[in-house]
């Protein structure tokens, strides 16, 4: 399938743009430019709504020219290809056979009146834009002009070799070896077996470049790679040359666990077997591939004229539902192709189409496999990204793939993605499947996951610095030592020639020769002596970058060893300043001036302004050109100090911060975040648990520059984060929308007050209106599937088809336990652009490849499935707001100011509700566990206190300094402060989760479900037989279910005994309660074992460290607001009914605990009458528990035993003046003695969770 070079170049620069042999467009096809102008809002619509729809279908003509050799097998075909357009049903001539395409019209154009007026909007501007892009392009035909950038992914600068001697014995130089979107081998043929490819090579500061390359991968070879894993931990020596010009390198081993992996299936149109063969071992890659293993899935086009493949699952790692999710689709692909099997007729025949047929059908396949590359090379591209990316290929057979586009070798311009220079390239892999042994299939993928790993364990990381005219650095690095040799190079590397390493004078086509070598041990390179092995030496072309990423660090020194190491000097904790002139800062103080005034003023403040961003300090950096805005609602109405949106001019990604690179970020000012610390804790918290997708935010000082008064003011922390909607577009292959929630019960009574802030897609113009209107009737199709949904079972799948319910679930149970007060404007939605995989195979079964006279049907595009992510949780640790009047009832107290349309799910499904429960108590046990928080707290805190260095950043904290003015007068005060906030929040947040794994625990008890179904194990519950004590000779029976429960010490830490019930099993009324005193005459007494844990050691407790809780059963108190159920002994409310209110009358002893209640009379009844129990009347009494007043865990559990094995209960009740000792109880007692000393029971708890 795949030759030995892997560098094809896609030569599309939009969805229906193509250029000619000199990558020019001429006047005389202005006509068919026209059409082209249709395709201009594509860009802004995605494919399955309406408009987009239209749009896509309108093609054109276009001819390609002769290609160029290299990458895939590349074949030179020229071609034709005619697709036809909804304004004309004729059919167009392709390689001599007709064919007519379809459009299908959506529901909302179905009336002809609407498609007319559609018409009259977009047609004249489409036709003016047309008319002004022809004349453009006809100028710049007659007079072509050399542009180094046309947009932010396609460059047109062709690389040159540097002539010299240190370049000798290298392939020449071509377009697809330098920027080639696949790995292909970039060394020498003397190289020994040792292939080395280059993945990335990306601009490092003070004009250097960061290199990162694989060794030993086989490139191109029948087996992409070997067994042999001894290079894994080899040292790596390598040098730096450049057409003989000494240079410095430093190498370091960078092993990757994951990476993103581009899973492309050919399922063959007539071979139903073959296609489930196909299915069947996708779904088992990727139960190979790693949980954090970032994963799309595509259906490759069967249709030669129409090579865009069909999207099933977009880019999302496989933790936390994206395995689900994509597995899913798969499935139902499988089905229906399973069900297309077992249907029979023509569409089952084994022979197939015969050769003739396969051929055109591979032909198909191997232009849809360069769509999935094009498309998937756009997803994070830049430095941020994974390095590690693989395109795989699941098909029945071997097709080779050629590049389908056009380009004239010798031409002055050619086009090409970002690949090397961005994200990095893809290593292509072949999966060929055996339709009629499905059970290989398991092993297939996972030798195939087992050769990835082994790959990605042998990538290296090089940083490249400026020249050394002294002597050349020569480094190694083996497996953990990181030990570094310096010795001189002599021979072919001593050639002296004028160096390209000229950050101000960098030219395309510069480039520097590495060389590397593998050796055992650093005695064996032989380095003192480099004569004798020159010529083991393995020399790697490598194209320097543009060095405009970090343009505003080139007067930085380069540091070859920082590099190597990626150690970048990121603006994310350091400082941001802005610069400007007298007009720009007056106008940005005009603006920033403004405090509760009106809409208007708040629109007029908002605008853009011009000034120039330095990310980082020092006097190495230097300004870029940028426009900012204010930004925020409440926050910049109140606050004085005012969150930005910046957007660096020139398209150009900076890296900003660990995992974030972009050229638009926010400057956010934290007002309303009490010290802070919960904005940073919180999204770092969601992250955690799969529900904020970008990088987390990250701390910086705020310098504005004051010329004017001759200085630069701090305006104290901000967090630094990247744009999020740039964030989920660059992260996904097809966005298809991005939407803010507001307040749903606003919307309600106001629309616009709460109409849902539509993000992406933004169309300027005539159809903004429009695109927001198709983007919200998708968005709003969630709320009303979540109000209509089949109460039962199916309530959960009609729901996930449009929205990740459980990572949903999973944001709610976070903000549920971080205690947040308003969160439900504060969830943003995305969605991606997917086909239907049922519709697949139906596409396939009625299409003939072999024929070109059938009309190509449309493939079915899914609703939108929407993903949730946190955002601006500062409300944390906070009330409800507005008293809690728009917030959804919850019974059990497990759910925090739901407000939102899609929450009343909770409340008309049970399976939902049981769902959220369950991921509740995983975020409380193991997604954020307290081992978990901790870690992030303190890492919030570090990120803090590290920016937090100065007084002055201190004292520019105004609202710190409106809180605590002494807090203010020093950076040390002020983390002295912010410290015992963050404190406070820690112990909130723990006390919190007790609460809640407690609400959880009584919930599975009356609910009786006492299973998770998200696929975790819990053993955090031990639940003895129901236990029914009489009384003696007495007609009283008491019952109750015990059980042990843990929360967070991995020990039990309560005892609760639920279901109290009192029964007179007697005919004759029996007094139970004293008619004076109220004091029950029954009394239950329980055994139990003193000995607790502290910090890792026991000891036994003494008796007033224990506490009797109870549970009150009160649901909702007067006004819906919500009373906590749980109270503390003594005198805490049972039950509370017309008849009486018991409460709980503990005495806690030596081991024992005597658990006595009392009565206050209410409303009688004939049930209970000055304390009397009628004969065959049953009380009930709730709930009781006992706990450690700490919640420290019990060391062997907490109920005793008796000798014979028996638990030490006992229940007692006072009749005149006679006790009568518990009798069926199991308790081996004689009457009226009290319970034994506990036996000790060595009983853990065995924790284990794994959604």
């Amino acid at each position: 399938m795949f030759s030995n070079r892997f560098s094809p170049s896609v030569s599309w620069r939009g969805p229906f743009q193509r250029s000619n042999r000199r990558g020019n467009v001429g006047f005389e096809r202005f006509q068919v430019r026209t059409l082209t102008s249709f395709g201009m809002i594509s860009a802004y619509l995605p494919i399955s709504s309406p408009i987009g729809v239209w749009v896509h279908g309108i093609e054109i003509d276009w001819a390609p020219g002769a290609e160029s050799e290299g990458g895939f097998r590349w074949r030179h075909r020229p071609r034709k290809v005619a697709l036809s357009s909804p304004f004309s049903s004729s059919p167009r001539a392709h390689r001599g056979r007709k064919r007519a395409g379809m459009v299908a019209i959506p529901p909302a154009l179905r009336p002809a009146w609407r498609r007319r007026l559609l018409l009259r909007l977009l047609l004249p501007l489409f036709l003016a834009v047309s008319l002004a892009t022809g004349v453009a392009r006809a100028d710049e035909a007659a007079h072509p002009t050399r542009s180094p950038v046309r947009d932010e992914n396609v460059f047109f600068d062709a690389y040159e070799w540097p002539v010299g001697p240190a370049l000798e014995g290298l392939p020449r130089a071509s377009a697809n070896e330098d920027e080639g979107l696949l790995v292909a081998t970039s060394s020498s043929s003397s190289c020994d077996g040792r292939d080395a490819a280059l993945l990335r090579v990306s601009p490092w500061p003070g004009c250097g470049a960061q290199v990162t390359l694989a060794l030993g991968w086989n490139v191109g070879s029948a087996d992409d790679d070997d067994d042999d894993d001894d290079d894994d931990d080899a040292f790596l020596i390598a040098s730096l040359g450049a057409a003989g010009r000494h240079a410095s390198a430093t190498i370091a081993h960078v092993p990757q666990d994951s990476g993103m992996s581009a899973l492309a299936l050919a399922m063959p149109s007539n071979d139903p077997l073959a296609t489930t063969a196909v299915l069947d071992t996708a779904v088992r890659l990727l139960d190979a591939l790693p949980r954090t293993e970032i994963v799309s899935v595509w259906a490759l086009s069967n249709t030669y004229g129409r090579p865009r493949p069909e999207l099933l699952a977009d880019f999302r790692e496989l933790r936390l539902g994206g395995r689900g999710h994509a597995a899913g689709a798969l499935r139902a692909a499988l089905a229906a192709a399973s069900a297309a099997a077992l249907g029979g007729g023509a569409s089952t025949t084994l022979t197939g189409l015969g050769t003739d047929g396969d051929r055109v059908e591979d032909e198909a396949w191997s232009r849809s496999t360069l769509e999935v590359l094009r498309e998937s090379s756009r997803v994070l591209d830049h430095a941020e990204g994974p390095v590690a990316r693989d395109l795989i290929v699941v098909a029945p057979r071997v097709f080779d793939v050629y590049d389908g586009g056009s380009r004239d070798g010798g031409g002055e311009h050619w086009e090409k993605s970002r690949g090397l220079f961005g994200g990095g390239r893809w290593f292509p892999s072949l999966l060929t499947v055996d339709r009629m042994a499905r059970n290989g299939s398991v092993d297939d993928a996972s030798a195939l996951a087992s050769r990835m790993a082994r790959r990605r364990r042998r990538i290296y990381r090089a940083g490249l610095c400026g020249a050394d005219a002294a002597s050349r650095s020569v480094a190694s690095v083996g497996g953990e030592t990181g030990s570094v040799v310096a010795a001189p190079v002599v021979g072919a590397l001593r050639a002296a020639s004028p160096a390209p390493w000229s950050c101000p004078e960098r030219r395309a086509g510069d480039a520097v020769a590495l060389f590397v070598d593998v050796a055992s041990d650093v005695a064996s390179a032989d380095v003192a002596a480099p004569t004798n092995r020159s010529s083991s030496w393995c020399p790697v072309r490598v194209p320097l970058p543009s060095g405009a990423p970090t343009a505003h660090l080139s007067r930085a020194t380069c540091v070859a060893s920082a590099a190597a190491t990626d150690e970048y000097p990121y603006p994310a904790g350091d400082a941001v300043t802005l610069r400007m002139d007298d007009a720009e800062r007056a106008d940005f103080d005009d603006k920033r001036s403004f405090l509760r005034g009106t809409w208007e003023e708040m629109v007029s403040a908002k605008r853009k302004m011009s000034l120039a961003v330095e990310l980082g300090s020092g006097e190495h950096v230097d300004g870029s050109r940028a426009t900012a805005k204010f930004r925020g609602v409440s926050s910049f109405r109140d606050c004085v100090r005012k969150s930005l949106a910046v957007n660096l001019k020139g398209k150009t990604w900076r890296r900003l911060s660990p995992g974030a690179a972009s050229d638009k970020f926010l400057l956010v000012s934290m007002c309303y975040d009490d010290r802070y610390l919960k904005t940073a804790r919180v999204l770092k918290m969601a992250k955690a648990v799969g529900a904020f997708p970008h990088a987390t935010p990250r701390y910086v000082r705020l310098l504005v520059e004051n010329r004017r008064e001759g200085k630069v003011e701090n305006h104290g922390l901000y967090l630094l984060m990247a744009d999020p909607t740039s964030g989920v577009t660059d992260a996904k292959a097809r966005p298809a929308a991005v939407v803010r929630r507001r307040n749903d019960a606003y919307r309600s009574t106001s629309e616009e007050k709460g109409k849902p802030d539509v993000k992406f897609p933004k169309v300027d113009g005539p159809g903004e209106d429009i695109a927001d209107a198709l983007t919200l009737a998708e968005y709003d199709n969630v709320a009303r599937v979540a109000l209509t949904c089949e109460p039962e079972e199916r309530c959960f799948d009609q729901l996930d088809r449009v929205l990740d319910v459980n990572q949903y679930l999973r944001w709610l149970a976070l903000m549920t336990f971080v205690d947040s007060g308003d969160h439900v404007d504060e969830a943003w939605f995305y969605a991606s652009d997917t086909a239907a995989p049922e519709s697949l195979s139906a596409v396939r079964s009625n299409l003939n490849a072999n024929s070109n006279d059938v009309e190509v049907p449309h493939t079915v595009h899914a609703s939108w499935r929407f993903e949730t992510h946190a955002w601006d949780p500062d409300d944390s640790f906070q009330s409800c707001h507005h008293g809690g009047e728009n917030a959804l009832p919850d019974p059990h107290g497990t759910l925090k100011c739901a407000e939102g349309d899609v929450d009343n799910v909770l409340l008309r499904s049970r399976d939902v509700y049981a769902r959220y429960m369950d991921w509740l108590e995983w975020t409380l046990r193991f997604g954020m566990d307290r081992r978990t928080a901790t870690r992030l707290a303190k890492e919030a805190t570090d990120d803090l206190f590290a920016v937090l260095a100065d007084d002055d950043t201190a004292f520019g904290l105004a609202e710190l300094r409106a809180a605590n003015s002494s807090a203010t007068t020093s950076a040390e005060n002020a983390r002295d402060d912010i410290r015992a906030s963050g404190e406070w929040y820690s112990w909130l947040l723990e006390e919190r989760r007790r609460v809640l794994l407690r609400r959880v625990g009584a919930w599975r008890e009356k609910s009786g479900i006492l299973t998770p179904r998200i696929g975790f194990f819990a053993n955090f519950t031990e639940r003895f037989p129901r236990t029914a004590m009489s009384s003696g000779a007495g007609p009283l029976e008491l019952s109750f279910d015990a059980s042990e429960r843990a929360y967070d010490a991995g020990l039990f830490q309560e005892l609760a005994l639920s279901g109290v019930r009192l029964t007179n099993r007697g005919r004759a009324p029996a007094r139970v309660f004293d008619p004076e005193t109220g004091a029950s005459r029954f009394v239950v007494r329980v055994g139990f074992d003193p000995t607790v844990v502290y910090r890792g050691r026991s000891y036994v407790a003494r008796a007033e460290e224990f506490a009797v809780a109870c549970w009150n059963g009160r649901d909702v108190a007067e006004g819906g607001i919500y009373n906590d159920p749980i109270d503390a002994a003594p005198r805490c409310d049972v039950r509370t009914s017309e008849d009486a209110q018991y409460v709980v009358r503990p005495s806690i002893g030596n081991a024992t605990v005597s658990i006595g209640f009392e009565s206050v009379p209410g409303r009688k009844s004939g049930t209970l009458d000055t304390g009397v129990l009628c004969g065959g009347c049953e009380l009930e009494l709730g709930t009781v528990s006992l706990h450690h007043t700490h919640w420290l865990g019990f060391e062997d559990g907490i109920v005793g035993e008796n000798a014979d094995g028996t638990r030490a209960f006992a229940f007692e009740y006072e009749r005149s003046d006679d006790s009568y000792p518990a009798r069926g109880g199991g308790n081996g007692r004689e009457p009226g003695l009290p319970p034994r000393a506990p036996r000790r029971r060595r009983r853990r708890v065995r924790v284990r969770g794994d959604p």
